[in-house]
């Protein structure tokens, strides 16, 4: 966060953050070029090389996009919430109208996070 960090120390974290994700894509790269299958994923390729972590992989890989969940939901309810509010001149306080938001957006995307396979999330990709 950049407004608790500074901005230099900010700019320098987001830095090594997008480095380490462009390091991370990069070696998924190289080992799917020396895997026999092009069928790859963080899942595949810790089976093929190192298969003692590959629970800890899909751990990480869900934590990681819980996350990013979370993440998006909080900028969507801060910035739904402050519209919303201002647009509809209501009493309702900021903080109320936020946890509105966020529950109906996750409402909203529960369907979609639940399905089985990817197919059947076409419409909510296009949207």
């Amino acid at each position: 966060n950049v407004a608790a960090t500074g901005w230099i120390l900010g700019f320098v974290l987001m830095t090594v953050s997008a480095v380490m994700a462009v390091f991370a894509l990069h070696l998924m790269n190289c080992l799917s070029m020396k895997s026999e299958s092009r069928q790859v994923s963080w899942y595949t390729v810790s089976e093929s090389y190192c298969p003692w972590v590959k629970l800890m992989v899909d751990i990480v890989v869900i934590v990681k996009c819980a996350g990013v969940a979370v993440s998006y939901l909080q900028v969507a309810g801060d910035m739904m919430s402050m519209l919303l509010v201002f647009w509809s001149g209501t009493d309702f306080s900021q903080s109320t109208v936020r946890a509105l938001v966020i529950v109906a957006a996750t409402l909203a995307m529960a369907p979609t996070c639940m399905a089985k396979n990817l197919k059947s999330t076409t419409f909510a990709n296009v949207v």
